[in-house]
């Protein structure tokens, strides 16, 4: 394989535990671009599990989101559900759409992560998880992307619960009160 982002060094830093989470991070973004799965996936097995959020991060966002791998639906589930870290809930949400509507595999899932999205939605107190839920459920009931004009989300004016309603009930959800 030919080298065009990476180098020997991605390799060493990448399996190195003490390295520099944001290097870790670089290093197996660059070895995926040029082709070195092999070398990079194995590691990113193991960073579901990470103490450093910016890995279980990448995690979720390279092998869900970006390499479409279908056998990491259910851990980016449980990360969506029970991350401590509202970021890693967040790229959850958003690797778990991406994958839903970017991949064929995904199509089969679409009802499992609508309804882990639209329950994390209802059930997730913090407003930047919330909003990713539902430019995710958006995406992949309307096939459109939200439209976003402001930072701020409050799911009583920013949320169509009509839109979500055949959901809410197919689940047996209730929109938050």
């Amino acid at each position: 394989m030919k080298r065009v982002k990476s180098t020997p060094q991605d390799e060493i830093i990448l399996a190195d535990e003490n390295a520099n989470p944001v290097e870790r991070s670089s290093s197996a973004t660059k070895l995926l671009s040029d082709g070195y799965g092999k070398v990079v996936v194995p590691v990113l097995e193991q960073w579901f599990e990470h103490r450093e959020s910016i890995l279980r991060e990448d995690a979720v966002s390279l092998l869900l989101a970006s390499l479409g791998h279908e056998k990491y639906v259910d851990k980016a589930i449980k990360i969506l559900h029970s991350d401590t870290d509202y970021v890693v809930r967040h790229d959850a949400a958003r690797g778990l759409a991406k994958f839903c509507v970017d991949f064929i595999e995904g199509k089969k899932y679409e009802n499992q992560i609508n309804k882990e999205l639209l329950l994390a939605l209802v059930q997730d107190n913090e407003p930047y998880v919330q909003k990713e839920c539902y430019k995710g459920l958006c995406r992949i009931i309307t096939g459109k992307n939200l439209k976003e004009d402001k930072d701020s989300f409050d799911l009583n004016q920013d949320v169509n619960w009509n839109l979500l309603q055949p959901y809410l009930d197919k689940y047996g959800l209730r929109k938050p009160v």
